[in-house]
């Protein structure tokens, strides 16, 4: 029923003046700088997209892992990438993984990525447990959430074409045939403001040269296929829900937005085939 979701509106509101108040009071302050991969390997593509200026795309803060993550080295730009902060913390009860220890109380896609497995527990942390943000997400028809990913880019700022499906392990492979909805979880974005810019995505193949540009406020999407963000003008708040869906959920969805692949798509985790990459 989700499996096959790309991208799908969600028929949902919220207050907000109230949740934009409750992020930059309690959850913007306590935010980390995270990046993505070095701009260049996707700088072609952006300029096929015409998403972001080209020449101001490579100047931005990245980062560069040539093995596990012990090897990742961040590199700065004139641009900022994300802010952020994860609302949950993983219970390491038990857990000798160094890298699982370390990153169960930071969290990002790399810990969400390799923990899609009812064996890790997850809980909200005590000090946002009461938000009124956390209790609205909590309201969803959604269990075993595992991330309450927040991230925001700042006025001037954007984010480059990637994907959100890297392992942080020694792995070559930078995506995984959509491992998160093949795990029977979902992305759920609440996008309490937008910073004036929208998402942009594109499916794999000769299709990833044909971005979608959507905006909507709350809506499913598989974060595993390529998607960016342009220039904002003004702060841009966002937090990424990974949860199985319950099916109830899937009477919210608006219809007329749902981008579905079908059952028997072809993933191609190939950056981009017209630009003869292999």
């Amino acid at each position: 029923m989700f499996r096959s979701i790309a991208y799908a509106k969600l028929n949902l509101s919220f207050n907000r003046e109230e949740f934009i108040e409750e992020y930059d009071r309690v959850i913007y302050p306590g935010g980390f700088p995270i990046t993505n991969a070095d701009p260049s390997r996707t700088a072609g593509l952006n300029k096929v997209w015409g998403m972001v200026p080209p020449e101001i795309y490579e100047d931005v803060d990245y980062f560069d892992q040539p093995g596990d993550y012990t090897t990742c080295v961040n590199f700065k730009g004139s641009h900022r990438m994300w802010t952020m902060r994860q609302l949950m913390t993983m219970d390491t009860t038990g857990i000798t993984d160094p890298y699982l220890i370390k990153m169960a109380p930071l969290g990002g896609p790399g810990l969400r990525n390799l923990t899609l497995s009812t064996d890790y527990k997850f809980f909200v942390k005590p000090e946002y447990k009461d938000l009124k943000i956390v209790k609205w997400i909590q309201s969803l028809p959604i269990e075993d959430i595992h991330s309450l990913h927040c991230v925001a880019l700042e006025a001037g700022d954007f984010a480059t074409i990637h994907r959100d499906q890297k392992s942080m392990s020694a792995e070559k492979e930078t995506a995984r045939s959509g491992r998160v909805f093949n795990s029977g979880f979902i992305t759920i974005s609440l996008s309490i403001s937008n910073g004036g810019a929208p998402l942009w995505y594109a499916l794999d193949g000769k299709d990833i040269i044909k971005p979608h540009v959507v905006d909507d406020d709350i809506f499913i999407t598989n974060d595993y296929f390529v998607h960016g963000v342009g220039v904002c003008t003004e702060r841009r708040r966002q937090i990424r829900i990974t949860a199985r869906p319950k099916p109830e959920l899937f009477d919210l969805i608006d219809k007329s937005t749902l981008h579905d692949i079908g059952p028997n798509y072809v993933y191609d985790p190939r950056l981009a085939n017209y630009l003869g990459e292999d």
